[in-house]
């Protein structure tokens, strides 16, 4: 019985049809497309989890299928990423479309790597030889590592056409506007649920979650649609000194800035972006 093939079916946010498919692939843990067809098969014919016994594993041991090591772990993982990165990339300004995005011969929106921090104002400040410090999964864990300038920070989630809505905090020093305010969070929303849907590639959060996308999705592009950028509250807090660090990102509220709790509606959980 193997020990990582059972990890994954007892996952119940795995989608484990898509890891089995990468091993598939990429001929690891003894899985390879000869087999493949009765090897799911017999996976789906496993009794629910909660009345799932040990001894059930048993029958895998006919496909001589073996554990993974750190090494293959990785490169799965990589291969995740790969995909997941490729099925996700689009355009999400809310009037992309093939008659208004950059597109190649036969139509298909080009998208390209958008920064969610700005290249040539906050990383150049914060940067060292063309170089800032982040976080990425190795097979040793998140480890810190150099990254490139012009590619760090960087997602598949605009045109260049629609990435051009971000000039005025791109080109034009920040003067609090409104309109400022208001594409500082669009950036964090955008590239914070955009990686939440790469990552749903092979975990499975739930209805809930793309429900959320979509609502916070429909107050960005009416926003932007009708120009009126108020629609974001923003707190603005001013640090005593540089500190050479940046984030674009999202969370989710439970407390307000006074500690009470926040009632969320039923369609959308509502988020603090930064």
């Amino acid at each position: 019985m193997v020990h990582f093939l059972r990890m994954i079916l007892e996952n119940t946010q795995t989608k484990y049809e898509r890891h089995f498919e990468v091993m598939r692939d990429l001929r690891k843990g003894g899985l390879n497309p000869d087999m493949y067809p009765e090897f799911l098969n017999t996976v789906k014919n496993l009794p629910n989890l909660p009345s799932r016994k040990i001894s059930d594993y048993r029958i895998f041991d006919k496909f001589n299928l073996s554990n993974l090591t750190e090494s293959d772990v990785f490169v799965i993982s990589n291969e995740f990423q790969r995909r997941s990165r490729n099925i996700t990339k689009t355009c999400w300004h809310p009037l992309a479309s093939s008659s208004t995005c950059k597109v190649d011969r036969s139509r298909k929106i080009i998208v390209t790597e958008a920064h969610s921090i700005q290249n040539n104002g906050v990383l150049s400040k914060i940067s060292e030889n063309g170089h800032v410090v982040g976080f990425s999964l190795d097979k040793n864990g998140f480890e810190d590592k150099e990254i490139g300038k012009n590619i760090a920070s960087t997602f598949l989630g605009f045109c260049n056409n629609h990435d051009a809505i971000f000039y005025p905090i791109e080109t034009n020093s920040y003067s609090g506007t409104d309109e400022q305010h208001f594409l500082y969070a669009y950036r964090a929303f955008v590239v914070s649920f955009h990686k939440k849907r790469e990552t749903s590639y092979f975990i499975n959060y739930g209805i809930q979650s793309e429900n959320d996308i979509e609502e916070n999705k429909k107050i960005f592009d009416l926003a932007i649609i009708s120009k009126n950028y108020s629609v974001i509250k923003t707190d603005v807090f001013e640090l005593p000194a540089h500190y050479p660090m940046a984030v674009s990102s999202a969370a989710n509220l439970e407390f307000d800035f006074d500690g009470n709790p926040i009632i969320h509606s039923e369609n959308r959980m509502g988020n603090l972006y930064i």
